[in-house]
């Protein structure tokens, strides 16, 4: 196919930028983007309708838009929005030029990436592939969208546990290689101590890497979710299952600094409505993302593993924002992730060798932390402070003002997950204090 490229156009501070991507093998010496389709289909034994093939095709667009697409670095809302124009080939044009589905889909990416979408979809004749019968011996199962990070073993293990009966998928999206034997190693973990526990699917995506390369990626989740909706619908289910644990989800921002979606939303649970919401448009048949772990507090989800004795699995896992590529500390340990998860283990009484991080906050180390480290747990120990203010005569609600603006109600359930992640916090900077932890006897919450 010729003309099967995908050609980006964006604004971005002022500046314009262009760029087109083939799609197919990355060997090519043009820059592509390439979804490995067919395998999934193998795997099911099934042929994807034209649009669910169009679908797929659409969210890795985007996501290799986001990635090619450098947002500026200077720091605000206004700087942040790019207008991002697609123009990528579709067997189904006018469907997705239809304002209806126009409308779900700008609405979702909007939500997720803060950016303004435009689209135009040119037809495109798919490309002959072999038949797979559907049949129809497919078991019923719950699929679960799996990472390789702690929330999604925590929750995985945590959702075996309680439904036995029942049997889970889980789905790998494949877009980062290098983590593929870990999470292999994970999954083996949990399926021999959960036997409803089945073999992965696994989806590939690979695209040529952008010179100066986007690094929030706030997209990401939009493509997993498409994949994930996809595969469901096919197999005849009706949910995709996500792990992530209430405060990650609800994503309460670190700082009144972080606006709009400079706080991620990738499993948001208004994002997961939009996206239930657009699936079910687009693929003709309705589906759900549901969030069973969306009233726990990370800690309280990784205590599964700790209860289960699985705490090696718990080590197993990867949180790192901003992975490192030494052969034992491969977390940086400072970035906001490596904190939530540390807090996380802390809470759990999981304990993990020093190696596993560069940077130590959370052993006795004499040695003083640096000022990347101190702005992030003071962003915490702020936003700790901020929770503590909600419900107080004449102060700012921030718990209730951040579920109006994204989509939510602040519910008693609501406020008391966030009452319990406070109280965690206190009993950890408690543990700082007792300790010689590099930030223990200088950086304290006020609200004690």
């Amino acid at each position: 196919m010729k003309d099967d490229k995908l050609t980006i156009s964006a604004l971005v501070g002022g500046r314009k930028w262009d760029q087109s991507l083939m799609w197919g093998k990355l060997w090519s010496e043009e820059l592509a983007l390439f979804l490995d389709i067919d395998k999934l289909q193998k795997y099911l034994l099934y042929t994807f309708p034209d649009r669910a093939w169009d679908y797929a095709r659409i969210a890795a667009a985007v996501y290799a838009t986001d990635r090619s697409v450098k947002r500026p670095s200077k720091k605000g809302k206004d700087y942040w929005v790019r207008k991002l124009r697609l123009k990528l080939p579709v067997t189904e044009p006018d469907f997705w030029k239809s304002p209806d589905t126009i409308k779900i889909m700008t609405e979702a990416l909007y939500f997720l990436t803060g950016d303004d979408w435009f689209f135009e979809f040119i037809s495109i004749k798919r490309k002959p592939s072999l038949r797979y019968l559907d049949f129809g011996f497919m078991e019923t199962a719950k699929y679960f969208l799996y990472s390789g990070g702690l929330d999604s073993a925590a929750g995985l293990v945590k959702y075996a546990s309680e439904h036995p009966q029942e049997a889970i998928i889980p789905l790998l999206i494949g877009h980062r290689f290098n983590m593929a034997g870990k999470v292999n190693s994970q999954l083996d973990c949990i399926r021999k101590n959960f036997s409803n526990v089945r073999k992965e699917i696994v989806a590939s995506f690979k695209m040529s890497s952008p010179n100066n390369e986007e690094r929030s990626q706030r997209s990401r989740n939009f493509l997993f979710l498409v994949i994930a909706g996809i595969v469901t619908v096919v197999s005849k289910s009706d949910s995709v299952l996500v792990g992530e644990n209430g405060i990650g989800a609800i994503n309460l921002p670190l700082s009144t600094l972080m606006i709009s979606t400079m706080a991620t939303r990738g499993t948001h649970p208004t994002f997961l409505q939009i996206m239930s919401k657009l699936s079910s448009h687009v693929l003709e048949r309705q589906l759900g993302y549901s969030l069973p772990n969306l009233y726990l507090t990370k800690g309280e989800l990784v205590s599964t593993l700790k209860d289960k004795k699985l705490e090696e699995l718990a080590t197993s896992t990867f949180s790192c924002a901003h992975p490192l590529r030494e052969k034992t500390a491969n977390q940086c340990g400072q970035c906001p992730a490596c904190i939530f998860r540390r807090q996380s283990l802390w809470v759990a009484g999981i304990t993990e060798r020093q190696e596993f991080y560069k940077h130590h906050l959370f052993e006795d180390d004499p040695k003083p932390i640096t000022p990347k480290a101190s702005e992030a747990i003071c962003n915490f120990l702020e936003m700790i402070e901020r929770i503590g203010t909600s419900r107080t005569k004449g102060a700012i609600d921030w718990i209730e003002n951040h579920c109006a603006t994204t989509g939510m109600t602040a519910t008693p359930e609501i406020y008391d997950l966030f009452g319990r992640y406070r109280r965690e916090w206190l009993a950890f900077c408690e543990a700082a204090q007792k300790g010689r932890w590099p930030w223990g006897h200088f950086l304290m919450p006020v609200m004690i």
